[in-house]
């Protein structure tokens, strides 16, 4: 893996719990405006080969709003830290295209309704789909599709409080690699407890299949905290890719 550059590798005492996962509040505007890029979008599509399955291709159209919103919250994200990007939504780009940018790399938000990790499709139609530098994976604070997923947020703004998404966690193409490889994870990231969930044990954590096809589920124990994530963006003394060039994998 190389040599580790110091400012990234030490983070000093291991985060608290509850900084284990950086919780974002949204409210009905952002989730109205996720809800109308999402209505956009799904009338550019020119095919349903996506959205097949057991619900309506109508409802999980309208279900995949979820995307929009979790791009949205990482823009506020790195508004928040004050780092500049480069971001053009999904209704305006292709599959060549990532959903952000920052300085050169290349980052791609996952999300998912309160699952248990980050979904990924490793492969997609027998080619390689981790092509970005980085991923970052979100949850969402309720679960449920359609009508289901409206009366839950509904209620919980009918008692006055906010949904929240949090970032579960992020990693990067080489990482993943690495670990669908069948290799153990790092002794370097598994030493301490302060880069991922487990201070130890963390050989037998591995990636499992959900029950879409080619779908890998990474669990959090998987994926790097998010206090690293938010240390690494900020970091000024490198710039781009070299931020996080330490959990690449690479030798």
């Amino acid at each position: 893996m190389g040599n580790l550059p110091n400012p990234l590798y030490t983070m000093g005492s291991p985060p608290r719990d509850e900084e284990r996962y950086m919780r974002i509040e949204i409210d009905k505007e952002i989730i109205a405006e996720a809800k109308e890029l999402n209505r956009v979008f799904q009338e550019q599509k020119s095919s349903d080969k996506n959205v097949a399955g057991r619900r309506s291709r109508k409802q999980k159209r309208q279900d995949a709003w979820i995307g929009f919103l979790m791009e949205l919250v990482y823009g506020k994200y790195l508004k928040k830290l004050g780092v500049s990007y480069v971001h053009v939504p999904m209704v305006k780009r292709d599959s060549s295209q990532p959903d952000f940018i920052v300085e050169g790399l290349t980052i791609d938000v996952k999300g998912t309704r309160s699952g248990a990790g980050m979904f990924m499709q490793p492969t997609y139609y027998g080619k390689d789909n981790l092509k970005w530098d980085l991923y970052v994976g979100f949850r969402t604070s309720w679960s449920g599709l359609g009508k289901v997923e409206e009366r839950k947020l509904e209620k919980i703004f009918a008692a006055g409080k906010k949904p929240f998404v949090e970032i579960i966690g992020f990693s990067t193409k080489g990482f993943m690699k690495h670990i669908l490889a069948g290799n153990p994870v790092p002794d370097v990231w598994a030493d301490t407890g302060r880069k991922m969930w487990n201070g130890s044990g963390l050989e037998k954590n591995v990636p499992f299949d959900a029950a879409s096809e080619n779908t890998k589920v990474f669990p959090p124990s998987l994926l790097f905290q998010e206090p690293l994530l938010r240390k690494a963006l900020t970091r000024t003394d490198v710039v781009g890719k070299e931020r996080f060039s330490v959990l690449f994998c690479e030798s």
